[in-house]
């Protein structure tokens, strides 16, 4: 019997596997975090941030537990707090991240610990890829084109890994992408369309205050 392949490119089941493989891939590549390992020094600080802001100590000014005599040899200039990260002024260390990201976390982290950290930038990876496959269905895309550039944004990209870091960059993809998609596949309806025109500067602009 032989195959009949435009059943196979045109077979919504191809989505569906790639869907569940990604699914089982990013639950993998989740079990492999460690409480206080972070593939970057900027998610470190992040992650002090959050833990001070969910402890009431704010955003504004880095709330140091370190005894005197650690503090006395940072000010004698021996110190990791440096720009760009961390600028010293008389009332303390001023973060310079924008603070959002750390302020939506620091509200998880209070409820479920180490793991609300990696709630936001998890569950934008999830929502992005099923709007991706969204959008490029209603483009009418093939079913087997559609499950390619789903394996490949999740198994050849650094999106996968992304998405299970305590980093702010898939939550900012998934604003930019909100606002993209309005212009890749535009409402048939004017109005429909003028309105949801104004989502892309503003997703744009949310992208922006998340990352930036």
């Amino acid at each position: 019997m032989s195959l009949n392949w435009r059943k196979v490119r045109e077979n919504n089941l191809l989505i569906y596997l790639v869907l569940v493989l990604s699914a089982v891939y990013l639950v993998y590549v989740a079990f492999s975090i460690r409480e206080g390992i972070f593939y970057a020094g900027d998610q470190g600080l992040k992650a002090l941030e959050v833990k001070q802001i969910a402890q009431g100590y704010g955003f504004k000014y880095l709330n140091l537990p370190q005894p005197g005599w650690v503090q006395a040899i940072w000010k004698a200039g021996f110190t990791p707090l440096r720009p760009p990260s961390f600028y010293n002024s008389p009332n303390g260390y001023i973060i310079v991240f924008p603070p959002a990201f750390q302020i939506v976390s620091a509200w998880l982290y209070a409820k479920w610990g180490t793991a609300g950290l990696y709630v936001i930038p998890m569950l934008s990876t999830i929502i992005f890829l099923l709007w991706f496959v969204l959008l490029l269905k209603r483009c009418r895309i093939q079913p087997i084109f559609i499950a390619l550039a789903v394996f490949l944004l999740v198994f050849c990209s650094p999106l996968a890994l992304y998405g299970v870091m305590f980093w702010e960059h898939l939550p900012a993809v998934l604003l930019l992408f909100a606002g993209v998609s309005v212009i890749v596949s535009p409402p048939r309806k004017i109005w429909t369309a003028a309105a949801l025109g104004l989502r892309h500067p503003t997703m744009t602009a949310l992208a922006g205050c998340c990352r930036y």
